[in-house]
Parts: structure tokens; C-alpha cells; sequence
């Protein structure tokens, strides 16, 4: 029997809120929860094994039918990345929910990206619409008139900001934007 630590069901249970309801996720974590510790106040080493043996059957077969997903600080991070500049959902996962806005006290809140512009074109009034190199190519567009426009291959660097807005800078010029997509 492999050993199932609670921090890894607790991630699975929160990978599982991506595909439901913030509540409904919650009570599947809390059903994993119950299940496994149940386990420890079961009496007689035997009988504790084959509850904890049982507990992991149920959970490595919602695993394989990918009812529930074990995922780690890395991917997070990544998914986080990715989704930049897109208001997300209010699900532990991605640092919301009932608990403050935070997941974990050592994970810092995801404010800002750098990467490289990979196309950009003139839009209307001025702006610009670019994509990043990273982010899957996030397109973006400029709420501003950009009179200096960034080259494919320059830097970028995005700040979120308050309200909702990003601040831009590449190049030495700085405007506003959003992401589209």
C-alpha cells in the first residue's frame, strides 16, 4: 500500500473544484477527508490496515477515471502563469474561496509576467493588439494609444494593476491594456 499523505488529498480534492461548484468540490474534499481519517480511529492494526488499504483503493480508482486529479505547487504555478490578465474563478486552487484569498502563507500572490513579444499589429485610435511568446500566445490589446509600439522579440513586462487594469511596459514605453485571450 502506498502512503497517501492528507496534503495530497487535499490537492486532489481541490484539482476536483476545477470541473464542479466551489461547494460541491468542497464536500468531495471533505468526503476524502472523512474517509481516510475514519481510518485512524479504526481499533486493531488489521482492521486499520484494511481501512486505510480500502480508503486508497477508492481513491486511485477516482484517479483513474480522472474524478479527481492529483496536482502539485508546480502546475498551479503554471496554470496561474497561463491565465494571467483573466479575472479567475473564486476557487482555492487559484487563491480564493473562504480562506482569505490564499491558498498557502508562503505562496505569494501572482501580480506580474515577463516575457517576449511574439506578433504585434495596429488596431484602432492607436492601439495595438500583441501576443506573448509564453502564456500559450495570450493576445492582448492596448486600452491606450501606443505611439511606440514594441517589435516582435522585445521584452515585456505586465503589471496588474488596480480595478482590473495591466500596466504594460516594453521598450521604454508604458501603457495600459487587457488580455483578450
Amino acid at each position: 500500500m502506498q502512503h497517501v499523505s492528507p496534503i495530497i488529498v487535499a490537492a486532489v480534492a481541490t484539482a476536483a473544484s476545477l470541473s464542479a461548484a466551489p461547494a460541491v468540490a468542497q464536500d468531495a474534499s471533505q468526503r476524502i477527508l472523512d474517509t481516510f481519517g475514519a481510518c485512524r480511529s479504526v481499533q486493531g492494526t488489521d482492521a486499520r490496515l484494511a481501512c486505510f488499504e480500502q480508503a486508497y483503493d477508492g481513491f486511485a480508482a477516482q484517479v483513474k477515471t480522472k474524478a479527481v486529479r492529483v496536482i502539485d505547487k508546480k502546475e498551479i504555478a503554471t496554470a496561474k502563469r497561463s491565465l494571467f490578465g483573466f479575472s479567475l474563478p473564486k476557487i482555492a486552487l487559484f487563491g480564493g474561496g473562504t480562506d482569505g484569498g490564499k491558498t498557502n502563507d508562503d505562496e505569494p500572490e501572482f501580480t506580474q509576467i515577463d516575457s517576449t513579444v511574439a506578433s504585434v499589429r495596429p488596431i484602432a485610435s492607436g492601439r495595438i493588439e500583441f501576443s506573448l511568446a509564453e502564456q500559450g500566445g495570450a493576445v492582448w490589446h492596448s486600452t491606450d494609444p501606443v505611439p511606440f509600439p514594441p517589435k516582435v522579440g522585445d521584452k515585456i513586462h505586465i503589471k496588474r494593476g488596480a480595478l482590473g487594469n495591466y500596466f504594460i511596459s516594453s521598450g521604454g514605453s508604458r501603457f495600459r491594456g487587457s488580455r483578450m485571450r
